[in-house]
């Protein structure tokens, strides 16, 4: 297993107009914001699913990631624990077949409100031993105890709800992790940081204005592909399938390429703003086939400020229509030239995000577009 340091998974940038928390912690090896290889990814994820076993092996778990950074690691780090029985993500969509939502907030994020569909909850929650909360970075923990006060609320007399924390980065202070600690909620993480000093050190950087582009809609030259067998974890899942599901519509797109019998030696694996996990385990799947240089990230919502200054890790930024939701703004940052591109999304897809997304591709040079729908 890969070693991972301070050094190696944090960078800074600038949030876009966010005057709640002004700053972003990046980390170039999660494969969100920034192109990564998959190994390194889910070496990283690994990490933490190792310290999550050796605490809690005992135990059966249900965990939740947070959208829409950490939903591909609390994914990997599920199917990489035995004893995790469930997992669901948060999500701020509005998904098919929801019978209602737990509602709380994230008060410092571009898109405050966040919520979990009820329709499994209980019984996850009935038939665990303990939640674990699955995050990226935790820097107070506000947002965890909005979600256990919402949890207590409506769950806590079914039986004494037991919490945990992981994530890959915690800049919480001493005394926070100390009172989540009295409270028996364990504090997980690969490394601790200071954000104290943050801001001053942004200050350096010149950001740039014309490395803010807006992507210009033309009749998309790309090929479409459907694949069905879907498992969505914004409804919770049991891992065992959810896995199952994932690596059958890995093993059919890996299929797919290497029958294109073509010598590409450079591609690019794209999610979908929450959407992460199965395009990750997919471009594990087609390095380990083609040995071709394959890396992975993702469109987000988060809108963060570009620099071409040295150090910065946000060097280019394209504004697109989401597939999601056509009123909706999202990016893709760092876009290079690729031989071919596959970009997995699992919704039905608008025509102006699938527009919007294949103009920035064709815009930095990609060939070989493949826009492929994850359906039920």
């Amino acid at each position: 297993m890969m070693n991972f340091d301070k050094d190696s998974l944090v960078r800074f940038a600038m949030r876009d107009n966010n005057k709640l928390r002004p700053y972003l912690l990046v980390n170039p090896l999660q494969g969100k914001h920034m192109p990564v290889a998959p190994e390194t990814a889910l070496n990283m994820f690994n990490m933490l699913a190792k310290l999550l076993c050796d605490r809690y092996r005992e135990e059966k778990l249900f965990l939740i990631g947070f959208a829409e950074t950490a939903t591909a690691i609390g994914a990997s780090v599920s199917v990489s624990c035995e004893n995790v029985l469930y997992y669901i993500h948060t999500t701020r969509e509005n998904v098919n077949g929801a019978h209602g939502y737990l509602n709380f907030s994230e008060v410092h994020s571009h898109a405050s409100e966040q919520k979990l569909v009820l329709n499994n909850l209980e019984y996850f929650i009935k038939n665990t031993d303990r939640i674990i909360f699955v995050e990226d970075e935790v820097t107070t923990g506000n947002t965890i105890l909005n979600l256990i006060s919402a949890l207590q609320s409506r769950y806590g007399s079914l039986k004494k709800l037991n919490f945990g924390i992981l994530s890959i980065l915690n800049s919480m202070s001493d005394k926070a992790i100390s009172d989540f600690e009295k409270n028996g909620i364990s504090c997980m993480f690969i490394e601790r940081i200071d954000n104290s000093k943050i801001i001053n050190g942004l200050k350096k950087y010149k950001f740039d204005e014309r490395l803010k582009k807006e992507v210009s809609f033309a009749k998309p030259n790309l090929q479409r592909l459907y694949i069905s067998g879907m498992e969505d974890p914004r409804m919770g899942v049991c891992v065992q399938r959810y896995l199952k599901s994932c690596e059958k519509l890995s093993k059919e797109l890996v299929n797919f390429i290497d029958n294109k019998n073509q010598i590409w030696k450079k591609i690019l694996v794209l999610g979908t703003e929450e959407f992460m996990f199965p395009p990750l385990l997919f471009a594990y799947e087609l390095a380990n086939k083609l040995g071709a240089d394959i890396k992975f990230h993702a469109s987000t919502r988060s809108p963060i400020l570009p620099s071409s200054s040295d150090g910065y890790p946000i060097k280019t930024r394209h504004g697109l229509k989401s597939v999601y939701e056509n009123e909706r703004k999202t990016f893709i940052y760092n876009l290079e030239s690729y031989d071919a591109v596959i970009w997995i999304y699992d919704c039905i897809g608008n025509d102006e995000g699938i527009e919007s997304m294949c103009g920035a591709l064709e815009g930095c040079g990609c060939k070989n577009i493949y826009a492929v729908r994850w359906g039920e």
